[in-house]
């Protein structure tokens, strides 16, 4: 899936949840003075809470939490399609090395394998014993 599909679906997740949130979700009708004078008797404040639930009640709240819900998704979607991007580059760069250069780079990405100056080791076979060695009984 090409990386433009995913910047475009973030971003309309993104623009719309901010609609949503600005829109339906934190647009409070201003209290009126009866309700001011309630709250000051009541010791009841129009804080955080309140803000972030609109004045609208469970409505409110669910839109206010539906927005940011959607901007989260939406900038999550994005970030997944700049990795996914990045991933097939690095894929891309990858397989257009010669076949020489990819058979020198470890396969765990580090730097690639250099033969040592003295050649491949070899280890040693055993020697068959022939008969009649020193130290051997026949």
């Amino acid at each position: 899936m090409p990386p433009a599909l995913f910047y475009a679906l973030g971003f309309a997740l993104v623009f719309f949840g901010v609609l949503r949130l600005v829109f339906l979700g934190l647009r409070a009708p201003k209290p009126t003075p009866e309700e001011l004078e309630a709250a000051r008797n009541q010791k009841v404040g129009f804080g955080l809470l309140s803000f972030l639930g609109g004045g609208r009640g469970t409505a409110g709240r669910r839109h206010t939490t539906m927005g940011i819900l959607w901007i989260v998704m939406g900038l999550y979607v994005m970030w997944s399609g700049y990795a996914l991007g990045r991933r097939q580059a690095a894929e891309a760069a990858r397989e257009s090395r010669p076949r020489a250069i990819r058979a020198l780079v470890n396969p765990e990405g580090g730097p690639p394998a250099r033969p040592s100056a003295e050649g491949p080791t070899l280890k040693a076979s055993p020697q068959p014993s022939s008969p009649g060695a020193p130290g051997e009984t026949p």
